[in-house]
């Protein structure tokens, strides 16, 4: 009973508990608490994971009460309450403060643990993770999948109860990596009853192997609650899988930038890493722009304030010696706009933003809307802005200014503010401007942060332009003396479709995406305010200049070919451009370029038909084909569609080539097929996919991790970080000049590439087990390709083999077309994916052993069904076969085998650096050919 109320009269004190870097604790946190008891030692402790500590793998672990956390079965006879100097024998653990400790009478400590699971705290293992990237960048490049955290709480001193000490111990694991990570909030005594002082480090078993803190079993040892190995106060993070490792500067990478890519908005932090920082003062320039906003931790990280950024695209970081000025080494950035969601805040987006808000009327007024999301969350406005002129002599902009203006008014509750005005002379002086100046506003609505949540998915904003009116009414005249002959521009842009399907109207379709100044989807009402005869319209930028098409559509889905009757209009700077090529113009080059003139032209006081037909001269519709429709290939049930519209079925397990197009780049699929033994019904399906372009060195790696209920996506060796989002919108989660990736509002991940005819679709499916893979083809294109494809989908004339050999799906049987699918298999030299460890053995060895055992079973087994046996010989085929597969093949035993390591096989992972990505030959695969007779003499010869 006593015991019981304790544990009540605490709970309020720990729930109410906030210890800055810890992770979070408690009862309300579902942690078990350590009886306090004569023993000081808790019994094993199973835990999820085989555990790697010293190259042993250990299940189980138990918890000291003197800060002492031991490894396996063992009985544990040692007492363990003094802290003698390392090493000792027989002893496996880890001393996070390992000093002889009595709880048993103290009403004030506890001690509290748990386990935790991907599936069941996502976002506490996304935070363990990025502490870990502090000091190990590569090693932890992977989300952790599980961890075993313990916090010690107010442990009394044996003299003087009123000293106490507090500290958590994080035990992590990637699957193939194990960490332990050391948090110390305070540190009030340090000697024991038998007069040692703490001691920190780790214990092998073996008094060869062992780890010590410095400081440890003297006075000083407290001190480290300021100290710390990754520049965090108190905070120590050490590699344990093997021989134990500090934290080390890396410098075999050159400058890293983590994360390595975010909003052009700036505000985040940002750190330099990869080399070692010995000198006191550096000088960092961003975007050829001296940053004052760095502090340098320690000899392995600079932490600067990403500034704002004029340029979205790849920004150069460079470091400079501050004081002999040379450059030291420099990376890239990459920098994006993130998308508009204005919609979901303000009823009055699209007056906001399909007008030029003119800056003589004073005053900005923001109506809010009253959802779901305006009265769930609180919300801080920002406004971005940036400002420049236009030089009418060569086009170029100068005098660019940028400022973030936080209003100061909090975090609101918009739903009850109903509308704000925001004076324009508090953002910029309306009265000293120059009259050709140009302010683009970028309104934004920050969400008051959820734990775990990515700052790119707190963005809703909206771009407001502003012009003077004089220069409004004025541009239209001198813009027109400064265009060229636009079809040099109509050559480089998009053809259209003349027809889109309309039931209904597509977000895309044909790589085009939907206009939001002029959506379909929407009410007519509520859209298409500058093309009036249209119902809806779609755009798409070149591959290959700033250039973009725009096509509007009627109520039947039919290409406008005349601007009057509310055609598209060429984009000389599309509003998509991005600086892949070099310095972008960002939001102006396009304002000015095809927006501002139209507004002048067109809908400005001063119009005139004759000028309004000039814009439409030197801006046209552009052209449109008939296109076939973009024809929908599905894999993975494991049924395969080819590209030639047939299906077969394969049920292989382990990797190979979907698809490969030598004439893209040497754009190449492959795909990693496994089985879901967990289920009743059993199955193969997709659980990995990259696409990767051989010539550029460039690959996109999806993969599924079932039993964590987890997925990672890679670009070439960086994991991307997956934004949080429950606003049911679309999220652009990465773009570079080589690939795309959209995450749909149906959770489904578009992956596009420019130049290609493919884009690719990957659909969860709802168990978490499978992606269904979708291949988008724009089928009119593909047909003109003048070398075939290759893989598994075939080619416009079916399958075939490596080696050029053909065969019918309508005239194969299932032994075939395994046979077909087994010879476009990966082997390790020619896999395109991407694997965290060095070792390959283990991940190709259960391939080729499960490829081995599923062709020999599928063989007999189909030889058995051969009509030439006779009936006695069947059933003693079938017979045989029974016992090769309860017996030989011994297949429950190689799953439990495969389930007892699949927690690191999922993680396990082969180097391959981004250089070194080897060509595929077409004829590298084995061809295999069978015959009955041969079959049947072969099963004769193991199995009789």
């Amino acid at each position: 009973m006593f015991r019981v109320l304790l544990f009540f009269s605490i709970f309020p004190f720990i729930s109410l508990i906030d210890i800055k870097n810890f992770i979070p604790f408690g009862l309300e946190h579902n942690d078990k608490i350590f009886e306090k008891e004569i023993t000081n030692i808790t019994d094993p402790i199973s835990i999820s994971v085989r555990y790697s500590f010293f190259n042993t793998y250990y299940d189980t672990i138990r918890i000291s009460s003197n800060g002492l956390i031991v490894f396996g079965n063992n009985s544990c006879l040692l007492s363990f309450k003094t802290s003698d100097q390392h090493p000792f024998d027989d002893l496996v653990c880890i001393a996070p403060y390992w000093i002889d400790t009595n709880l048993t009478y103290d009403t004030v400590s506890n001690i509290f643990y748990r386990e935790i699971l991907l599936k069941t705290e996502p976002n506490t293992l996304y935070d363990i993770t990025k502490i870990l990237r502090n000091g190990f960048p590569k090693l932890a490049a992977q989300r952790m999948l599980w961890a075993f955290v313990i916090t010690w709480y107010e442990l009394p001193d044996n003299k003087n109860d009123i000293n106490r000490n507090t500290y958590q111990v994080i035990l992590t694991t990637n699957g193939f990596y194990s960490f332990s990570l050391f948090t110390y909030h305070q540190l009030q005594w340090s000697q024991g009853l038998s007069g040692n002082h703490a001691q920190i480090g780790f214990n092998a078993g073996d008094q060869i192997n062992y780890y010590r803190l410095k400081r440890s079993l003297s006075p000083e040892i407290i001190n480290i609650v300021n100290e710390s190995n990754i520049g965090i106060p108190g905070q120590f993070i050490f590699h344990t899988t093997g021989n134990i490792s500090d934290v080390q500067c890396e410098t075999s990478t050159g400058l890293q930038i983590s994360p390595f890519r975010g909003s052009i908005y700036g505000g985040y932090e940002i750190r330099l890493h990869g080399i070692c920082f010995n000198q006191s003062h550096y000088e960092i320039h961003i975007d050829d722009h001296l940053v004052d906003d760095c502090r340098i931790l320690n000899s392995l990280y600079i932490v600067c304030t990403m500034p704002m950024l004029m340029d979205s695209g790849k920004i150069k970081i460079e470091l400079f010696n501050q004081e002999t000025k040379e450059l030291i080494d420099s990376t890239d950035f990459l920098a994006h706009v993130p998308e508009d969601h204005g919609e979901l805040i303000l009823s009055n987006y699209i007056n906001l933003t399909q007008q030029i808000a003119d800056p003589n009327n004073d005053e900005l007024i923001l109506h809010f809307q009253s959802n779901s999301i305006t009265q769930k969350y609180l919300f801080r406005i920002i406004i971005y802005d940036y400002a420049t002129q236009l030089s009418s002599d060569n086009q170029t902009l100068y005098n660019r200014t940028r400022q973030r203006i936080d209003l100061g008014l909090g975090y609101l509750n918009l739903s009850a503010i109903n509308n704000l005005t925001i004076r324009y002379d508090t953002i910029f002086s309306v009265t000293t401007d120059p009259t050709d100046r140009v302010h683009a506003l970028q309104i934004s609505f920050e969400i008051e942060q959820t734990k775990g949540w990515l700052r790119s998915a707190l963005f809703v904003g909206a771009k407001i332009f502003t012009a003077a009116t004089t220069l409004n009414a004025a541009y239209c005249p001198a813009w027109l003396l400064m265009q060229s002959d636009p079809l040099k521009y109509i050559e480089q842009v998009p053809v259209c479709p003349c027809q889109v399907p309309i039931e209904p109207w597509l977000d895309e379709y044909m790589g085009f995406r939907i206009d939001e100044g002029c959506d379909a989807r929407k009410p007519i009402e509520e859209t298409c305010a500058y093309h009036k005869s249209a119902r809806g319209c779609y755009r798409k930028r070149s591959d290959t200049s700033w250039a973009g098409a725009q096509c509007c559509y009627d109520e039947q889905g039919k290409f406008i070919e005349h601007g009057k009757d509310g055609a598209g209009t060429l984009d000389v700077i599309s509003p998509d451009a991005n600086s892949w090529y070099g310095k972008s113009l960002n939001f102006f080059g396009h304002f000015f370029s095809d927006f501002l003139s139209y507004w002048s032209c067109c809908r400005s006081l001063l119009i005139s038909e004759t000028l309004c037909k000039a814009y439409y001269d030197y801006r046209p519709a552009g052209r449109c084909e008939n296109m076939e429709i973009e024809s929908i290939e599905k894999h993975g049930d494991p049924y395969f569609v080819t590209l030639n519209g047939s299906s077969y079925t394969f049920q292989g397990q382990g990797e190979y080539t979907l698809l490969s197009l030598p004439e893209f780049n040497g754009q190449e699929v492959q795909i990693r097929l496994a089985s879901n033994d967990e289920n009743v019904n059993k199955t193969v399906g997709i659980v990995a996919f990259v696409i990767g372009f051989l010539k550029d060195k460039k690959r996109v790696q999806f993969e599924l991790f079932p039993t964590h209920q987890h997925l990672e996506i890679r670009i070439d060796t960086r994991l991307i970080d997956l934004p949080h989002e429950e606003f049911g919108v679309s999220v652009l989660i990465y773009e570079d000049e080589y690939v795309k990736i959209k995450r749909k509002v149906n959770g489904a991940f578009k992956i596009s590439f420019p130049g290609s005819h493919f884009r690719f679709r990957a659909t969860i499916r709802p168990n978490y087990d499978f992606f269904d893979l979708e291949t988008l083809l724009e089928r009119e294109k593909f047909n003109k390709l003048s070398t075939p494809s290759y893989g598994l989908l075939g080619d416009l004339h079916g399958l075939m083999y490596p080696n050029g050999t053909r065969i019918l799906i309508n005239e194969s049987n299932e032994n075939t077309l395994f046979e077909y699918g087994q010879s476009w298999g990966v082997s390790r030299n020619t896999s395109l994916f991407y694997y965290l460890n060095d070792d390959i053995n283990h991940q190709f060895s259960f391939f080729e052993q499960n490829l081995e055992e599923t062709n020999k079973m599928t063989l007999v087994q189909s030889n058995c069904n051969n009509d030439l046996l006779q009936e006695q010989e069947q059933e003693h085929c079938t017979q045989e076969t029974s016992h090769i597969d309860s017996n030989e093949l011994n297949e429950e035993n190689s799953h439990d085998l495969y389930r007892s390591d699949q927690h690191h096989w999922e993680s396990l992972t082969v180097t391959i650096a981004a250089d070194v990505i080897p060509q595929k030959k077409s004829n590298s695969a084995i061809h295999y050919t069978y015959s009955y007779s041969n079959l049947f003499i072969l099963f004769l010869y193991f199995f009789l």
